[in-house]
This record gives C-alpha cells, structure tokens and sequence, in this order.
C-alpha cells in the first residue's frame, strides 16, 4: 500500500479514536513514536495524517510544546467521517464467516443472512461481501480489514475462540457489529433475534390448546450461544415461561439436547410420559422432519410441533398439515443490518444495540393436547 494510501487509513483511524473519547478534548496525543507503534506504521505516513489532521483543525501541532487535542475534535471527527463514509472506499462492509463454516452452503440459515444483507446493501449502495474468517492469526486478520479496503464487518455466526479479533477491531475503532451475540465487555453494539420472547409466544400457543408436558428440542452448543447473549436467549426464555406458567413441574423433559443426530426424537416419544407439544430448534430439525421417525407421526394427533426458522420446505403430508414456524424476517434483519453499518461510518461509533422479533407462523400443526390413554 501506498504511504499517501495507508496516511488515509492512519487518519481514518485517529478520527474514530477522536469520536470514540480516547483523547478528550485539551489532552495531549502520545508522542509520535509512540502513536506509530500504537497504529502499526511508520513516521512518515504518522506524520502526513498528523499534518492533515492539523489542517483539518482537529489538533494543534507544535515543534516546541505536546500535540493538543482541539476543544471540539470529536464533533470535527464525527462531521468528518460523515464525509467520508460517503467514498467508495468506505463504503465496502466485510460479512465475516468462520473459516470451518466458509463456503456457505446454499439455502442455510447464514447463507440466507449473508444474501438478504448483500441484498440490501447494494440497494443503499454498499458492497457487501462474505469473508472467511480464520481461527488463526486472528490480530493480523483484524488490522488487514482496512488494507483491504473494508470500511465496516459484520460478524455471523461468532464463536468464542474469534473474540481475540474482535477485541483487535474493537481497539482499533474498526466498526463492528455483531449479529445475534452480546459480548459486554467488547463494547461493540449487537443486533440480536429476540428468541427470548419468541419462545414465550410458542410456549403460550401450546398452553392455550391445553398442552402440560412439553420440551425444546435443541442443539449442544445452546449453552454456549445462550452465555454470549447475557442468558437472554431461546433457552431461558423457554424456561423462564415454564416456570412462570407452572408448566416446569408438569414437563419431565423441558429441554432435550441433541448431540449430533437429527433423528432423536423416537426414544423422546416412546418414553413412559411423552411430551404432547414440541419445539424443534435444532440443526437437524428438517431432516427429522422429512427423513426420521417424526416424519411418520401423525401429527396434531399424536403430537404438536412447531419449528424455530423456516418450514416451507417441509412439505405437508396427509398424516401431518405444514408446521407452525417462527421465523426471521430477513428482509428486516438486513434493513437494520445496514441502518446500523450506515449510522457506524457515519461516525456513531457504537449505537444502541436493537432487538429483531420473531415472526409466528400459525397453522393445524399445534391442536388440542391428546388425551392420554385410559
């Protein structure tokens, strides 16, 4: 990269430093030497984006005296990235996908997130683009986003072991966000599906038709989704209306956990005291569904079920209507991905997180709790 190129990046960077508080108004910046090894380069790109910066009025350099920080630097740097977010440049957003995950395959959850975000950028014209996102070298990959001419990401599908780049990101005022994760101490703003109050919907429903044993079907990394969201998540929220409800002490298996296997379900139902309504939301939801034993049940009769995320390849049988969804309006999602990223170049370096609702498809697929045998 060019010196003039990467004296850009360099005061691209102190602008976000400046709106994100790191050096308060009438402070004074570290000395150059040390402001070059904080950002990575050398003196001479330092210096140019030390001299723009100046011109800009955003510091008060002196050959004699500490640079000062000017009175109103951080309203300057946030009108300022304003301009600037407005340049090709910057307006390029990285979708960021764990390498184990990259390709996507077509039709899954994260491939229909990454098409409906890519989608709606281009409708506010902003490239956006999936990037495999390696486990390893996880600081180099977080400082080259913006040598690669990436003005924002959006991380899908986050697992703990990426956090060491997002912190990197995080510390070098890089706009992120995070989708469907909370990580408190990141300080980075999140977009979260409210799976909580989802699960008090379809808990609800089932209550309503009269159903006292029921069960969450779910996957074994529930546990680590449910701490990176704060203990806000599907889970919880489940639990919580069971507790609420009295439901718990009805309910021998509130929660089953699938390690693995999509066809789970039979022992779950042939056990001595079978749940009458279940919620699948688990990887193999679909195939249990079209290839397992529950593709053979007949269904409201013998049990209730309905899905977390989209049914409509599931096609009806006549021993089984099509299912009750609930599901995320990916049209919405991507609008406030790109609301979010939009306001982030602009200079809001950290807007409120928000909460996305779930959508609830009804059908015959939830009826009357079965009377058990006598």
């Amino acid at each position: 990269m060019s010196e003039s190129r990467l004296a850009d990046r360099v005061l691209d960077r102190l602008l976000r430093e400046l709106v994100g508080g790191t050096w308060p108004p009438g402070s004074v910046l570290p000395p150059r030497r040390q402001l070059c090894e904080t950002f990575g380069v050398s003196q001479r790109p330092m210096q140019e984006a030390l001299a723009e910066a100046s011109r800009l009025g955003l510091i008060a350099v002196s050959e004699r005296r500490p640079t000062q920080i000017a009175s109103d630097a951080a309203e300057r740097a946030r009108a300022l990235l304003a301009q600037r977010a407005a340049r090709p440049v910057a307006r390029r957003v990285a979708l960021l996908v764990p390498d184990h995950r990259f390709p996507l395959s077509p039709g899954e959850y994260w491939h229909q997130v990454v098409h409906a975000v890519t989608r709606e950028a281009a409708r506010r014209d902003i490239r956006a683009e999936a990037v495999s996102w390696p486990y390893m070298e996880q600081l180099t990959f977080a400082e080259q986003l913006s040598t690669r001419g990436f003005g924002a990401a959006v991380a899908l599908a986050t697992p703990e072991n990426r956090l060491l780049s997002l912190r990197e990101m995080a510390r070098r005022q890089f706009p992120v966000l995070l989708h469907n994760r909370r990580v408190s101490w990141l300080n980075v703003p999140s977009l979260i599906r409210d799976d909580f109050a989802a699960m008090q919907r379809i808990g609800q429903l089932l209550a309503a038709q009269g159903h006292r044993n029921v069960c969450l079907v779910t996957n074994d990394y529930a546990a680590e989704r449910e701490r990176l969201l704060g203990g806000h998540g599907m889970v919880e929220g489940w639990s919580t209306f069971l507790r609420e409800s009295g439901l718990a002490a009805t309910s021998p298996t509130p929660v089953h956990v699938v390690y693995g296997h999509y066809d789970c379900i039979q022992a779950l139902l042939e056990c001595r005291n079978p749940p009458t309504g279940l919620v699948l939301a688990f990887r193999g939801g679909h195939r249990a569904m079209t290839e397992g034993y529950l593709s053979r049940v007949p269904i409201p009769e013998v049990v209730s079920v309905a899905m977390v995320d989209s049914a409509e390849d599931i096609p009806p049988q006549p021993w089984r209507p099509s299912l009750t969804s609930l599901t995320l309006d990916m049209t919405r999602m991507a609008e406030c991905t790109m609301e979010m990223i939009d306001r982030m170049l602009g200079g809001e370096i950290r807007p409120p997180s928000i909460r996305i609702p779930l959508q609830l498809s009804v059908t015959e697929s939830i009826g009357p709790a079965p009377k058990p045998p006598a």
